[in-house]
C-alpha cells in the first residue's frame, strides 16, 4: 500500500511518526512539502522520500491531506487531476467538510474527514473520523486502522464532528489552560513558581494515569477524594457557586459555532 501525505506540519508528521512505529514501510510513503527547510528535517529524521510536487502523489493508493485550511482547495485542485479511481483520501484539515472535498477533487474518490487533536504526537491522540457516502465501510475501516497508530479513533455522523473537535480537538488547551491558571493560583497563594508547576504538573498527570487504568468513572473518582464537609468539598462548592459547568457548556458551543464559520466561509 503506497500512502501519500500532503503537507506535513506537526500534526501530519506525528501520523507519519505513527505509522512508521507501526512497522509501514518508508519506501511506501511519500511526503509532498514545498518549505525546502521543513523538506530536508523530514528527509534526514524520518528517511522517506519528500518531493514538492503533489502530482507525483498520483500513484499512492491512500492520500492524507494535511495542509492548512486556506492551502486546502490548491491541494485539492492539483490531486483531483493526478490521483488514482480508488484511493482513499483522508482529510485532516480542520472546517473543511467531506462535500468541499468532493467538489474540489472534482472525482469520485472515496473521502474520511478525521479530526485529530495534539496528544498524537505522544501517541495518544483523540480522532474523530467521518465518511462521505462515496466510501464504504472496508475504506472506513482502513482509515481507522490507519489512524490508530496515533491513538484511539471514534466513528460519528459529519453533523457531529465539530462537537468532537471542540471537544478533543481543543481539548488539550482546556486542560493546558486549567493547569496553567491553577499554577498561578498556587503561587498567589505563595508557593515559588518551580514548586507550583511540579506539583500541578504532576497532580495532574498522576490523575489521568489514574483515571485511565481505573475502572470507576470520573464522577466516581472525584466523589472519593470529596469528603462531605471537607477541603476538597469546600472548593468544588465554589466552582459550582460559580456555575463553572454550564460554562463549559457554553464554550463548547462557541468553538462548535466558530467551526461552522469556518465552513461557510
Amino acid at each position: 500500500m503506497k500512502i501519500a501525505i500532503i503537507g506535513c506540519g506537526a500534526m501530519g508528521e506525528a501520523i507519519l511518526k505513527g505509522w512508521l512505529t507501526e512497522s509501514i514501510s518508508k519506501s511506501d510513503i511519500l511526503v509532498v512539502e514545498k518549505v525546502q527547510e521543513r523538506s530536508q528535517y523530514l528527509q534526514d529524521t524520518y528517511q522517506v522520500t519528500v518531493v514538492d510536487q503533489i502530482e507525483l502523489a498520483g500513484n499512492s493508493d491512500v492520500v492524507l491531506i494535511s495542509v492548512k485550511p486556506q492551502d486546502i482547495k490548491l491541494a485539492l485542485n492539483q490531486l483531483g487531476k493526478v490521483i488514482k479511481a480508488e484511493a482513499l483520501v483522508i482529510s485532516i484539515a480542520v472546517g473543511v467538510t467531506t462535500k468541499f472535498i468532493q467538489q474540489e477533487l472534482a472525482t469520485a474518490n472515496p473521502v474520511v474527514r478525521a479530526m485529530p487533536n495534539t496528544p498524537a504526537l505522544v501517541g495518544r491522540s483523540t480522532t474523530g473520523l467521518t465518511a462521505a457516502a462515496s466510501c464504504d465501510s472496508s475504506q472506513l475501516a482502513l482509515a481507522k486502522d490507519l489512524l490508530s497508530a496515533v491513538g484511539t479513533c471514534v466513528v460519528v455522523a459529519e453533523d457531529q464532528i465539530d462537537v468532537v473537535a471542540a471537544v478533543s480537538g481543543s481539548g488539550p488547551a482546556y486542560f493546558f489552560w486549567l493547569v496553567e491558571n491553577l499554577t498561578k493560583a498556587a503561587i498567589e497563594l505563595g508557593l515559588d513558581k518551580e514548586t507550583a508547576n511540579l506539583i500541578v504538573k504532576e497532580t495532574f498527570i498522576g490523575s489521568a494515569i489514574l483515571l485511565d487504568h481505573s475502572s470507576d468513572s470520573a464522577e466516581a473518582l472525584r466523589a472519593k477524594v470529596t469528603s462531605p464537609n471537607g477541603t476538597t468539598q469546600a472548593a468544588i462548592s465554589i466552582i459550582e457557586q460559580n456555575e463553572v459547568a454550564a460554562d463549559w457548556l457554553l464554550a463548547l458551543k462557541a468553538a462548535i459555532q466558530r467551526a461552522q464559520e469556518l465552513q461557510e466561509g
